[in-house]
């Protein structure tokens, strides 16, 4: 069986493409000596070494641009609160009338405030009727004080809150604050060591029930700003 031969003209094109490459290699080399003697630099020759891509000679510079731009787009770190007991404010407000409410250590002097008037009655009634009787002079003094009488004594309010109670100008009227969350559970706290000796049907357990409840209905969220039947709309 006869070897079938190669037409020449498919030898001599075989033999004209190798003879390119060691030329082309050749060619580079040259003129990378060729720099190398010019600028004076130590270029470094490598007959072997393969172009680099555009995609390869993008990619240093493409990184640094996604790093720039993470850098642009984060956010701004908050700093860390410090260690320690000092307690933040609520919300910080313009009306002088209430900023005072916020300031650290008036929840630790309010209840000192009630602890000292109970030992006060203390002197004059039982310690558990005295009690009774703390939580209702604390009904007949907050609750004037922070639902009924309205405005500001602060001149430089002029007028700005004059119809508005204490409770609903505390915290600038946003509700559930740490504040009011505070001033709502405080009644509750002191009605339950009342109500766990079961007198709860005597009449001081009752004007205490009845007093906490009033309490707790004023300072609900539902209830800012509203007059029940008119009253203390003026």
């Amino acid at each position: 069986m006869a070897r079938s031969a190669l037409p020449r003209s498919s030898f001599s094109t075989l033999r004209s493409t190798r003879s390119l490459v060691p030329r082309h290699t050749e060619l580079r080399t040259r003129s990378l000596r060729h720099l190398r003697g010019v600028c004076g630099a130590s270029l470094p020759v490598r007959p072997s070494a393969r172009p680099r891509s555009c995609r390869q000679q993008r990619a240093p510079a493409l990184r640094t641009l996604a790093r720039l731009r993470c850098l642009r787009m984060a956010p701004p770190q908050s700093p860390r609160p410090k260690a320690g007991h000092a307690r933040t404010p609520s919300l910080v407000s313009l009306n002088k009338n209430i900023n005072w409410i916020s300031e650290p250590g008036v929840w630790t002097t309010y209840i000192s405030l009630l602890l000292l008037t109970w030992l006060a009655l203390c002197a004059v009634a039982p310690p558990w009727r005295a009690w009774d009787l703390m939580v209702l002079a604390h009904f007949a003094v907050t609750f004037p004080l922070f639902h009924w009488h309205k405005g500001s004594p602060i001149a430089t309010d002029q007028g700005a809150y004059d119809q508005l109670t204490f409770w609903e100008q505390m915290d600038d009227g946003v509700q559930l604050t740490r504040n009011k969350k505070f001033f709502t559970a405080l009644p509750v706290a002191l009605l339950l060591p009342s109500w766990q000796r079961g007198e709860h049907g005597s009449p001081l357990g009752i004007a205490t029930l009845v007093a906490t409840l009033i309490l707790l209905l004023a300072k609900t969220p539902f209830m800012y700003k509203v007059r029940i039947f008119g009253i203390n709309r003026d």
